[in-house]
């Protein structure tokens, strides 16, 4: 992307925006005005919880682009505070982290927001939990967000999410979901047992022998099950893991040889799992004793309270429900979800959710799918990008109207 033309630019933020004096730090945004006209909206969006230069190319490709092109707007993606070069602090100690909350975030917005154009027609668009700043900020800041689309937006917060599995229980190959439960059920009957000898064999066979916790084994033999949300419409890496259980090898052994061939690298994840410490949970258990799991029984949700006592020392966690969770009410929002997207569980079209006005569900498609402009995008994304902007070109031309 030529970043001459579309940034990266940087915006005097502050760290603060309930004390005036707390300073600033500079935050990082793209934008692209080639299709802007006057009375064009601005289309802003937020990258949530990753480096924002991973989607800078979002203002020339993606659906946001072709949004802005369509409604004669302009594009913008913003970085998130402590992600990336977005940095109020040189480190991510606790005692720096005390300002990343779902309130500082929202309100860097509406300072942009102020700060740029307030008379533009803004329309903040995200998936998942940027889908989730795009509801809360339409819901939080009426008057200065004319519109949201919220993409895969997990909105009902829960620290007990194992309801995550359930579609790929549901949808996954049958014979590669047999082969998991199966594989969780051996593992489980001796991490439960009182063999010691066989469960060291069981560590050393999946290649994590160096592990002393039965929950932290649990938790690494679960990464395959990421590569569900992963899928994109060109590419099904879940499919190929299955591929793993075609031949004669017993599920098991084929599961252990798999985890044993994967090369975990150490990621930073600190900012978000200090996010879900304090205010999302998000944690991804087994099912109840009750029900079917994939995952081992192991990991319930003392493991994930540990890592935020070990990280951060947090004792006490205090999540629930925000805004309303998926029993929001805000008007102009428009909510998007795959059929078999995982944080489908928590949005506002989850089988447990009341139905609502304004909202599309893509058929067997995953996670925030409208977001991608390409190709390679099948017909059932394609039909639902055209309705939700039929739906902003109706609000917008209602506006218009009423303005004058």
């Amino acid at each position: 992307m030529g970043s001459y033309n579309y940034g990266p630019f940087y915006f005097e933020q502050k760290i603060n925006h309930f004390d005036n004096d707390s300073g600033t730090f500079k935050q990082r945004y793209w934008m692209n005005r080639n299709h802007y006209s006057d009375s064009g909206p601005a289309v802003l969006y937020n990258a949530g919880e990753v480096d924002a230069g991973e989607r800078s190319y979002y203002v020339i490709n993606s659906t946001m682009h072709d949004m802005a092109r369509e409604l004669h707007g302009i594009v913008i993606v913003i970085e998130h505070r402590y992600y990336g070069e977005s940095m109020p602090f040189s480190d991510h100690s606790t005692e720096n982290l005390r300002f990343l909350t779902t309130g500082q975030a929202l309100a860097d917005m509406a300072y942009f927001i102020r700060s740029y154009n307030v008379s533009l027609s803004w329309i903040i668009y995200g998936g998942s939990y940027s889908g989730n700043i795009a509801a809360w900020m339409r819901t939080e800041y009426p008057d200065l967000v004319f519109a949201a689309v919220a993409s895969s937006a997990p909105v009902e917060i829960r620290p007990d999410f194992w309801k995550y599995y359930d579609p790929i229980m549901r949808y996954g190959p049958k014979h590669c979901i047999d082969a998991i439960v199966s594989t969780i059920e051996q593992v489980d009957e001796i991490l439960f047992g009182n063999d010691s000898s066989a469960k060291t064999k069981l560590y050393s066979e999946f290649g994590l022998a160096a592990l002393d916790q039965d929950d932290d084994f649990a938790s690494w033999i679960r990464y395959p099950l990421s590569k569900w949300q992963n899928i994109v419409p060109w590419d099904n890496p879940f499919a190929d893991f299955c591929t793993i259980f075609d031949g004669s090898i017993a599920p098991k052994d084929a599961y252990a040889r798999y985890i044993t061939s994967v090369n975990f690298t150490e990621q930073d994840y600190r900012a978000w799992l200090y996010q879900t410490c304090t205010e999302y949970g998000y944690w991804q258990i087994a099912a109840p004793i009750n029900r079917t799991t994939i995952v081992s029984r192991k990991l319930d949700i003392g493991w994930f309270q540990r890592q935020c006592q070990n990280e951060f020392d947090i004792n006490d966690q205090k999540i629930g429900r925000i805004y309303d969770g998926w029993n929001i009410t805000t008007t102009r929002i428009i909510w998007v979800d795959g059929e078999w997207d995982p944080w489908r569980e928590l949005s506002v079209q989850s089988p447990n959710a009341n139905a609502r006005d304004n909202a599309f569900t893509i058929p067997r498609a995953v996670h925030h799918w409208d977001l991608f402009s390409s190709a390679f995008v099948p017909n059932e994304v394609k039909i639902v990008q055209f309705e939700i902007l039929e739906v902003l070109r109706v609000w917008l031309e209602q506006y218009r109207v009423y303005s004058v």
